[in-house]
């Protein structure tokens, strides 16, 4: 939906809905303290279906608890904080309809952890299906037909989300009812409160450039930030899925010498996944922004192969699941607070010196330090085996082919040149990540599947 709303909002609209989102995803994961995490890990333990059964509900019920709280104080405050908020530049029903999406948003993310957790796959997809469906149409008719501007925006994702959270109710395997039972929710929060300042902390650096942009410059440059963050983020779809399954996938694998060999074998083949979608959209983003974005918004294809960077660095932590899985959640939450002071660093050093390119750069050492630091402390309580050389050399390909990418599109490089250099960094990484057998037996399975067709 990118290509509407680029034509039919402002580059400073698209700033504030972007300042709103990394504000609400700051909260989606510190109002309910993370709750739904304490219930994933209780689904790695020898518990009677009765005893699970409470908890969820107990979860759920703290979840509604503390969203609508939070949407009815914000509704009755709204006056006031539209004139803290954003310099009293927007109306204040753009507030109230945050603070009621961000409470759908937090019953839809509850919700579909459990069809997650629980290993329903499809009903999953199918809420997010449906989410993005009902959002896609409701935009079509409220900004298309009526331009109703940011207001229509917010009704189409608020009605997409509701959608979402009446569908998962269908299909949750056991309908969660409504319940605090106070020993429960101690025990839940008890290992959920400091994995709460761990995720606070990770958001909070992931979206800690967008928030300084509107501070320390404007919102035309954080709408224009925002698109090609929007474009950058595209990567994220064609490995979310085996990024969400993968945590899930190996909690059920009770064989530890099994659980190892997946996780390395698995990371290996998510990294040369993400590395060579990400460089080969970092080739095309001008075309990509062409073809979504209007003339207001040219200029910003050069950060896309630098966000990119920060993108699949940042979405690599499933495959170091060692602090979680051993219940260490106040090592993760000093961890976030570390990444946090990182992405602050970074932000207040390079933005003042280039702008939404420092915001960029910040990301990318962003993502990575989260990297790092996760793979680092994770293979100490969890080894698994990796064999750290290959893998740090397929990483550096990929950001040196990045950054040469960026310079390739401010220069304005022809489209050619920018493809041979996204080959070459694909086929190097390839060449790092998998061993000779590996890449025997794929040529091997692609030959016959090529026969067969």
């Amino acid at each position: 939906m990118l290509p509407l709303y680029t034509r039919t909002l402002t580059p400073s609209e698209v700033g504030a809905y972007e300042w709103f989102t990394a504000i609400s995803m700051s909260l989606l994961a510190v109002l309910p303290l993370e709750i739904t995490q304490a219930v994933a890990h209780l689904r790695t333990q020898k518990l009677d279906d009765e005893t699970l059964r409470r908890q969820v509900r107990t979860a759920f019920s703290f979840t509604l608890l503390v969203f609508g709280i939070f949407a009815v104080v914000v509704t009755v405050a709204s006056q006031m904080l539209s004139g803290m908020v954003l310099g009293g530049r927007f109306e204040s029903w753009l507030i109230i309809c945050s603070a009621w999406l961000l409470f759908l948003n937090g019953v839809l993310y509850f919700l579909q952890n459990e069809l997650r957790w629980t290993l329903q796959a499809k009903q999953y997809a199918l809420t997010s299906l449906a989410t993005a469906v009902v959002t896609a149409a409701a935009a079509l008719i409220f900004l298309a037909m009526f331009d109703l501007g940011l207001l229509g925006l917010y009704g189409a994702l608020i009605l997409g989300v509701a959608a979402g959270i009446l569908l998962a109710i269908r299909c949750m395997p056991q309908q969660p009812g409504w319940r605090i039972e106070r020993g429960h929710l101690a025990a839940m929060l008890a290992f959920s409160a400091p994995f709460a300042v761990a995720s606070l902390s990770i958001i909070l650096a992931t979206t800690i450039d967008r928030i300084m942009i509107a501070q320390l410059l404007n919102l035309e440059s954080l709408g224009q930030y925002g698109v090609a963050l929007r474009i950058a983020s595209v990567a994220m779809l064609a490995f979310q899925g085996f990024q969400l399954a993968v945590l899930p996938a190996t909690v059920g694998q009770r064989d530890g010498a099994r659980r190892e060999s997946s996780l390395e074998q698995s990371f290996r083949i998510f990294l040369l996944i993400a590395i060579a979608i990400a460089i080969g959209l970092g080739a095309v983003a001008p075309e990509v922004l062409s073809l979504v974005a209007t003339d207001a918004y040219r200029g910003s294809e050069v950060y896309i192969p630098v966000l990119l960077i920060g993108i699949v660095f940042s979405a690599a932590y499933p495959f170091a699941p060692g602090l979680w899985l051993r219940g260490h959640t106040k090592r993760m939450g000093l961890i976030g607070i570390c990444i946090v002071l990182v992405g602050l660093s970074a932000n207040f050093t390079l933005i003042p010196l280039a702008g939404s390119m420092g915001a960029a750069l910040a990301y990318a050492v962003t993502g990575l330090s989260y990297c790092l630091v996760m793979f680092w402390a994770s293979d100490r309580v969890l080894p698994v085996g990796r064999r750290y050389a290959p893998l740090v050399l397929a990483c550096i390909a990929f950001m040196a082919g990045c950054i040469a990418m960026a310079w390739m599109l401010a220069a304005q490089e022809v489209l050619a040149f920018r493809i041979v250099l996204a080959v070459v960094v694909t086929i190097l990484s390839a060449c790092l990540l998998t061993s000779r057998d590996e890449r025997r037996n794929a040529i091997g399975k692609l030959g016959s599947q090529w026969g067969k067709f």
